[in-house]
């Protein structure tokens, strides 16, 4: 019997990307991704939020209910009649998929999609760490920064003892403090500290908190993937 497994993914692209810098600050509600047929991307905000992004190109408001206003975005990075283009960071974006699209060559389409802290978190149902290895694999080659998030076998229980054994040493001082104090103040949860909060205990900034955190992730999800 297959028992599989639970990850969460933050991505986002290596460069600079407008699609990012909508989801700050926790604009985004909800998102759909578009399709390879025209179908493009969605978002929500909530209602009283929605005038801060009416300066946002490339929005089309769709329905304004009491508690979230829906939009579509299209257009970026496309050509304009001066023969220019309409965002000037998509002209030098090197990935090979956007993030308002579906991603094609993935082992599974993500069950959930949602965005915090300028990363667009993707759930998925895996079988085994051969398809997280390629999932992750599928992101890097793509463009795309990638953090785990979330790990969980498919028979377990949370906060279950799990016979996966990681060498801690190949983390450095700050790696491990901050990965300790990530995971005491639930930062990769949907409710937890952020980067923010939790930088400030340890006298860093969030970026270099991020940056700790994001090493200290790959290197232990390295060991997974060499360990299945």
């Amino acid at each position: 019997m297959t028992v599989g497994l639970d990850v969460r993914v933050g991505i986002k692209p290596t460069g600079h990307c407008p699609i990012v810098d909508i989801s700050e600050e926790g604009l985004v509600a909800d998102f759909v991704p578009g399709s390879g047929g025209g179908i493009p991307a969605q978002i929500s905000v909530e209602a009283e939020r929605a005038g801060e992004v009416d300066d946002w190109p490339h929005l089309s408001q769709t329905l304004q209910t009491t508690s979230h206003t829906y939009y579509r975005l299209s257009g970026f990075g496309q050509a304009i009649d001066d023969g220019g283009v309409s965002c000037s960071s998509c002209r030098n974006c090197t990935v090979t998929t956007c993030l308002l699209n579906r991603f094609p060559s993935l082992p599974a389409d993500p069950y959930e999609v949602s965005w915090r802290e300028r990363r667009l978190c993707l759930s998925f149902a895996l079988r085994d760490r051969r398809e997280l290895s390629a999932l992750v694999e599928s992101f890097r080659t793509g463009g795309y920064s990638i953090e785990l998030q979330h790990l969980l076998h498919g028979d377990s229980e949370p906060g279950a003892e799990s016979n996966v054994v990681l060498d801690l040493r190949t983390l450095t001082g700050r790696q491990r403090d901050a990965l300790d104090l990530a995971i005491s103040g639930d930062y990769f949860g949907p409710e937890g500290s952020d980067a923010l909060e939790l930088a400030d205990e340890l006298g860093i900034s969030p970026s270099t908190f991020s940056t700790h955190v994001r090493l200290a992730v790959r290197k232990l999800l390295c060991q997974l993937s060499e360990d299945g």
